[in-house]
This record gives C-alpha cells, sequence and structure tokens, in this order.
C-alpha cells in the first residue's frame, strides 16, 4: 500500500518508526545509567534517521533530545561510575 493513501497522521510505522523508539529508549537509558553509551546510541541514531528521512523531523529531535539528556546527566553525575572502575585507586 502506498504510504500517500493513509489519512493524515495515521502513517503506518516501519523500521524508521521502532528506530525512533530505539532513540529515545536510549536517550532515556544514557540519562539514567551510562550517559557516554546510550547518549552517543541516541545521537547517532536521530542522525541516521534524519539522513534518511529528511521531511520528518523525528530524526533531528531523537539527536536533540539524546545530545541534551547526555549533556545534563554528564553535568549532574559528572564522569560515570564505570570510568572510576578502570582507573587505578
Amino acid at each position: 500500500m502506498n504510504m500517500n493513501s493513509y489519512p493524515m497522521g495515521m502513517r503506518r510505522t516501519g523500521s524508521m518508526g521502532r528506530l525512533v523508539i530505539l532513540g529515545f529508549i536510549s536517550a532515556i537509558l544514557g540519562f539514567l545509567f551510562i550517559p557516554e553509551i546510550f547518549g552517543s546510541i541516541a545521537i547517532i541514531l536521530g542522525a541516521y534517521i534524519w539522513k534518511k528521512e529528511p521531511e520528518s523531523s523525528s530524526g533531528l529531535i531523537v539527536l536533540i533530545v539524546g545530545l541534551l539528556l547526555m549533556l545534563v546527566s554528564i553535568e549532574i553525575d559528572g564522569p560515570t561510575f564505570y570510568i572510576g572502575y578502570f582507573l587505578p585507586s
């Protein structure tokens, strides 16, 4: 079925929709646990979605949310706990 045959606002969720959801989940995980890894995943997924679907703003939103949550989490927590685990004490 053609994408244009769906009513306004009723697009089917394909692989890009799943990537958007995965990007938001990784942004939230980056805020809660390891921002350097999960935040980077959210930023990369957002850039990929934005490149593949430039007419949709969902990729840009995932990119911005991932970046902001990563920066806020790093500012609040400082270096995350796993970095200190590998450094000699």
